[in-house]
């Protein structure tokens, strides 16, 4: 039996901000069997109209190839890069949780951080927590 070594990439892909673009990167992981992890979107350049697609995704080294291939054919693609490979990134994970609760302190005991918003109170988790998942789930 061959051992395969599914490996987990983070690329990021400089795009046009119009429409539909989005729909066919997507369609281009779909239509292929690949798996989308996490997926974020940014306008970032307002003169250039350019946006950045960052795309979490996981497969063997030869899948990652093909997918990276695959994207800079498409036409609004303007640059690619793996985050994986090309040097130090930062990576985080962050829950935006609606809750209402009477006092903030059972919320900083946990490492939230609160926002300045009208009632409920929106905290931001960016830390892990052994007590947040119950903390959501009520």
């Amino acid at each position: 039996m061959q051992n395969i070594d599914f490996h987990r990439h983070t690329i990021a892909v400089l795009v046009d901000n119009e429409f539909g673009v989005l729909a066919r990167v997507v369609g281009l992981f779909s239509g292929r069997g690949y798996n989308i992890e996490s997926l974020t979107v940014a306008k970032v350049d307002d003169d250039e109209n350019l946006s950045r697609i960052t795309i979490v995704t996981s497969g063997t080294e030869m899948v990652i190839a093909q997918i990276k291939a695959q994207l800079e054919r498409l036409v609004p693609v303007h640059k690619i890069a793996d985050l994986t490979i090309d040097g130090p990134s930062v990576e985080r994970e962050m829950a935006l949780v609606k809750v209402e609760c009477k006092g903030e302190k059972r919320l900083k005991r946990c490492g939230w951080r609160i926002f300045s918003v009208p009632v409920p109170l929106i905290p931001l988790k960016n830390r892990s927590c052994s007590k947040s998942p119950e903390f959501v789930t009520r």
